[in-house]
């Protein structure tokens, strides 16, 4: 009874001063949903890089250049090393190269797609970042120049529902079997990638920059 009274004392008012009434749901309406969204927003900014287990012991290590007062997200390459050997605190560095733009094309059978991102990895990067392996031996695959692991994406653009492995892509020129799979890197990844290199591709990419090479460098006290 007394909620039928308060919704007919609701219609009433709202009769009697229908417009103020309209505008003021409305105002709240787009209030609430703008706040709905900003913690949305701020949740979804928080959460990146959460994924990796011992997110909080993982460090991602830039250069301060002091000329210009700049930070980059960039060290030289011998810098993995030099923190191994320096200090024992440190149990894992893996560094990133990016060698494969959207723009590259990636050939299999007379077929060429685009798209696609890459990078070469030192070998301690699955011990310390999330990505977790479909298929193959990521330890194994790193250590040979002419192979490389894809995304489960990649693999269903151009390979559909068959298994990758043991293909050949032929990427920038130079020809790469394929001898593992990832699962797709979440959206809320600082550092997205398709294609995995090894390391030791790198001086074939660079021979043309033999003083520095620079990647982005991850350790794990």
């Amino acid at each position: 009874m007394i909620l039928t009274n308060s919704i007919k004392q609701i219609l009433r008012q709202f009769k009697s001063s229908g417009r103020y009434t309209l505008f003021n749901l409305l105002g709240l309406t787009l209030g609430l949903s703008m706040t709905i969204l900003m913690v949305l927003l701020l949740v979804y900014e928080l959460s990146f890089d959460c994924f990796h287990p011992n997110a909080d012991k993982i460090l991602c290590i830039g250069t301060h250049d002091l000329k210009d007062g700049s930070y980059r997200a960039t060290t030289a390459c011998p810098l993995a090393q030099t923190l191994k050997d320096d200090f024992s605190e440190v149990k894992y560095v893996a560094g990133f190269n990016n060698i494969l733009g959207k723009e590259a094309e990636v050939n299999y059978n007379d077929l060429s797609y685009s798209g696609f991102t890459g990078a070469s990895v030192e070998s301690d990067v699955f011990s310390i970042l999330g990505f977790n392996i479909l298929l193959g031996n990521a330890k194994n695959v790193l250590q040979d120049p002419n192979k490389i692991m894809i995304s489960k994406r990649m693999s269903g653009q151009i390979f559909g529902n068959e298994n990758p492995v043991g293909k050949v892509l032929n990427i920038g020129g130079s020809r790469f079997s394929i001898e593992g799979m990832f699962y797709d890197i979440p959206e809320n990844s600082a550092f997205r990638f398709d294609v995995l290199f090894s390391e030791r591709i790198n001086p074939k990419q660079w021979d043309k920059f033999p003083v520095a090479w620079w990647a982005k460098h991850f350790c794990n006290p």
